[in-house]
């Protein structure tokens, strides 16, 4: 989800990136090169990538070692305005440290929480939580942008306070996560089933009448299958878009569009997109387009003077 770097991807895992697109997670995450040096050029972008090829690879705690560096790395690049940012690109995009984009920042914080979940840890899961929800209102307040991107973190927040024993903060992520996503089909059990475990009468009864039935009353002695999906891969990032100014996103195209989960061979449910990397990517480099055209356009001139 991650790989969505200029050329210098390929040039610092050149042996691990086909092995990884070839489904070959094990043998790409033994290709990978060491951890990158300190003040190394691109740093962050290799972090980036090893942390996903590894995360993959189902070698979590690998993943994490190296995601919780690029977390702290992207931390200390302060989150620069439009207007320096743009005069960055412009002049020379591919000679320059890799910087991350703000929707990398998010995910970063999001995958390392899974991969905590996938280690049994739920208070760090939830951590990094919190840590995703909060660099996305920091870039919020700095650039603007499109909320609804962040639903997934919403919804895995969710999860995790409910998996903590906090139904009251489960409930809070949920009904934020239904504003900005109302038709994800697990949502409405979710709100129905914690309203009236808390007690909320008139909360759960509007939300009875918005969905026009009740919470399904679970069987003793059972519990939630939550199957999360990652699938395909988010565009390369490509050199000659508009006006030969702004960076391209070349699709990628992806055998998996969605998987459904069968429990003793019968179907119960297909997976459902809550968060596209894609349309996150696209947003995001449409968003600072008009920025980086006036900044052109002031360099233009000041070279005409």
């Amino acid at each position: 989800a991650l790989l969505t770097g200029c050329g210098s991807l390929t040039r610092l895992n050149r042996a691990a990136l086909p092995l990884y697109e070839g489904g070959l997670l094990d043998q790409a995450a033994d290709a990978l090169p060491p951890m990158p040096e300190e003040g190394g050029k691109d740093r962050l972008l290799s972090l980036y990538d090893r942390g996903m090829i590894l995360h993959a690879a189902r070698r979590f705690e690998a993943s994490n070692a190296a995601l919780l560096e690029a977390a702290k790395l992207a931390e200390s690049i302060e989150l620069i305005g439009f207007a320096e940012r743009s005069g960055t690109l412009v002049t020379n995009e591919n000679f320059v440290d890799y910087r991350g984009e703000d929707y990398e920042r998010v995910l970063c914080h999001t995958l390392i929480a899974l991969n905590y979940l996938a280690l049994g840890s739920v208070p760090d899961a939830l951590v990094e939580c919190r840590r995703a929800l909060e660099v996305h209102k920091k870039i919020r307040s700095l650039r603007g942008g499109d909320d609804r991107i962040n639903a997934f973190a919403l919804y895995l927040s969710g999860l995790c306070y409910e998996l903590g024993g906090q139904p009251n903060d489960a409930l809070i992520d949920y009904r934020a996560c239904y504003e900005l996503a109302p038709a994800f089909p697990p949502l409405p059990e979710h709100l129905l089933r914690l309203t009236k475990a808390l007690g909320m009468v008139q909360e759960h009864a509007g939300w009875v009448r918005r969905f026009g039935r009740d919470a399904e009353a679970p069987p003793p002695g059972t519990g939630e299958v939550v199957a999360i999906l990652e699938a395909g891969r988010a565009p390369a990032k490509v050199s000659g878009g508009l006006l030969g100014i702004l960076p391209d996103l070349e699709h990628q195209p992806s055998w998996t569009a969605s998987a459904t989960l069968l429990v003793d061979g019968v179907p119960l449910a297909p997976t459902v997109v809550l968060n596209d990397v894609e349309t996150w990517a696209r947003a995001t480099l449409e968003e600072r387009a008009g920025m980086l055209l006036a900044k052109r356009a002031a360099i233009l001139a000041g070279k005409e003077v």
